[in-house]
């Protein structure tokens, strides 16, 4: 018989910390935007100390509540990129080194054409885990 039942992990020293980053970015250089996206994901989760893993979501403003996004509309996408950062280390050594460059990336290479606006980030610290998998366990 399968076991069904629901595991909270407590342990923060397993449950990674989410690095939370959103962007609305026009139309016209979404394509070019996106493969920019990929390449800096490949490098994040390759070259940079405690990132585990990415995903990318596109939103729909018109059926959230962002207070970043003023005036939603149909001629931008709008993506959520979340980072599992293993420790608070790690956040902190990207967000003081990393960052500052990938901004002035981002400004030298999209915002010449007012099209991107990377409107919020967030750190999101590890509560519990209320899950069903049995693959962050400790061994």
């Amino acid at each position: 018989m399968a076991n069904n039942s629901t595991k909270v992990i407590n342990d923060n020293s397993i449950l990674p910390i989410i690095y939370e980053t959103n962007f609305t970015i026009a139309l016209e250089i979404a394509e070019e935007f996106e493969s920019w996206l990929q390449d800096h994901l490949n490098e994040t989760l390759n070259k940079k100390s405690g990132f585990r893993d990415a995903e990318v979501f596109q939103r729909d403003p018109q059926n959230d509540d962002d207070p970043e996004v003023k005036n939603p509309d149909r001629v931008h996408k709008y993506f959520t990129i979340l980072f599992e950062v293993e420790n608070k280390d790690s956040i902190d050594r990207y967000l003081r080194e990393e960052a500052p460059k990938i901004q002035e990336t981002l400004e030298q290479k999209f915002n010449q054409k007012d099209a991107l606006v990377v409107s919020s980030r967030r750190i999101l610290y590890p509560v519990s885990l209320w899950a069903k998998r049995q693959n962050y366990e400790k061994k």
